[in-house]
């Protein structure tokens, strides 16, 4: 009876979100809210109503009381969120207060100077990108024995990583400029990455079609149909590259070898991904709640911005998972400190997201659109890992977000300064 109490109050807040903050995909509080809504219905008809569980480390198990009790917590989380959201939106003035209603900008124009430009350095970026991956790699990149071989370097992999997001966003720019030779700069990367069989590769195919997306002249209902059908495709290669990791040689060779002998089991691993991505994290908290210990030091440990040496984090981190492969999730460890604790720590996460929200919203309006992107960017994986992954895994990618608008502020204020004392030096020369 309680829960669907907390399904009602939720309800009534959501209605008081959408009067207060205009809906938008590229809006902070409505993809919080929309991915975990998602998740939780997901789960409860994989829960209710499947005879067969993929049962992921046996976290499926669980009783019906136990998974309505984390279901009951979800929602105390979500209305506190809004609670958060309703905070900021008294806190903030008149002129934020009349941002937010605005609809969304999604059409945004990159001024010809600035795409002539990255066109132009895209030439040496991408050909000197190949060279380092064939380097890096170097036979490896065709065949060998392991799925991550031991000569390959970790910081190099890191660096490759790195330089394929920014080539993801890169060729996304450009993509409307140069099509046919764009396309081949893009395609060539997503090749050498998928020789290398990371899952990294999926991530940069979303950020490339998200980006072009948002770059399109228009927006209609075909469009989103398309936007859809892609990332259905994107996540049956998500299933592919999943497979791949089974295989006892890796490398361009065997991975090209392997999609001759593509059979009806990748359907099997496309619906294990839409689990993996939408229904294990909520099993995870399920069990992370039944588990964690309640301890406010460690609390205290997962939300110090300093590094986990620095703040302690390692004398607990062994502790602090299911089993060698599965973390506990942060859902689970605030739940498992009780509903008062939930609600307040939630309170404050909306707070924030809906100020960065109210960010977004300010930068998409004044066409600083890379800044906002990154913003999203890391509150997506904010909310991603609060499922799946330790409260403090997940919080640093808030405080990612917070440093980045400091730095925001930074370059701001220098280039007022500078412009303050450009005009000092008109007037002394002036006189």
């Amino acid at each position: 009876m309680e829960i669907f109490i907390y399904i009602t109050v939720f309800l009534i807040g959501i209605g008081k979100v959408l009067r207060k903050y205009s809906f938008s995909i590229l809006s902070p509080i409505y993809q919080y809210l929309i991915f975990g809504i998602t998740t939780i219905i997901f789960s409860a008809i994989y829960f209710y109503f499947f005879t067969y569980r993929f049962s992921l480390f046996g976290l499926d198990e669980i009783s019906y009381s136990s998974f309505n009790l984390a279901i009951e917590y979800y929602f105390v989380s979500f209305i506190a969120f809004i609670v958060g959201a309703n905070i900021n939106y008294i806190a903030i003035n008149k002129a934020k207060r009349s941002l937010t209603q605005q609809k969304l900008n999604l059409t945004w124009e990159i001024p010809d100077r600035l795409t002539n430009s990255l066109f132009r350095f895209s030439k040496y970026f991408f050909p000197l990108t190949y060279f380092f991956i064939f380097i890096l790699f170097g036979k490896q990149l065709f065949i060998r024995c392991e799925y991550l071989s031991s000569e390959i370097s970790r910081s190099g992999m890191l660096l490759v990583q790195l330089v394929g997001f920014l080539g993801s966003i890169l060729a996304s720019l450009i993509y409307e400029k140069k099509k046919v030779l764009t396309a081949f700069y893009f395609g060539f990367l997503m090749i050498l990455f998928f020789t290398t069989g990371s899952r990294v590769g999926v991530l940069f195919l979303m950020i490339f079609i998200g980006i072009k997306f948002v770059l399109q002249p228009t927006h209609k209902t075909i469009d989103w149909m398309k936007l859809v059908a892609v990332i259905i495709l994107i996540l049956f290669y998500l299933a592919f590259v999943m497979h791949l990791r089974g295989l006892e040689s890796h490398g361009l060779i065997p991975y090209l070898s392997e999609v001759l002998y593509i059979d009806s089991s990748i359907f099997r691993d496309f619906f294990f991904n839409i689990y993996y991505i939408f229904i294990y994290g909520v099993f995870v908290t399920v069990k992370t709640m039944s588990i964690a210990v309640k301890d406010w030091s460690i609390i205290f440990t997962n939300i110090n911005p300093l590094p986990g040496s620095m703040a302690g984090w390692y004398e607990f981190s062994k502790t602090r998972r299911i089993n060698v492969y599965a973390p506990f999730s942060t859902h689970g460890e605030v739940f498992s400190m009780g509903k008062w604790f939930t609600f307040c720590f939630y309170v404050a996460v909306g707070f924030i997201i809906s100020y960065l929200d109210v960010l977004v919203r300010k930068l998409i309006s004044r066409q600083h659109y890379f800044s906002a992107l990154i913003i999203n960017l890391l509150i997506v994986l904010h909310i991603f890992y609060s499922f799946e992954y330790n409260m403090r895994s997940s919080i640093r990618y808030i405080y990612y977000a917070l440093a980045f608008v400091v730095i925001l502020w930074a370059f701001r204020f220098i280039k007022r300064v500078l412009i303050y004392l450009s005009h000092l030096d008109d007037d002394k020369q002036a006189k």
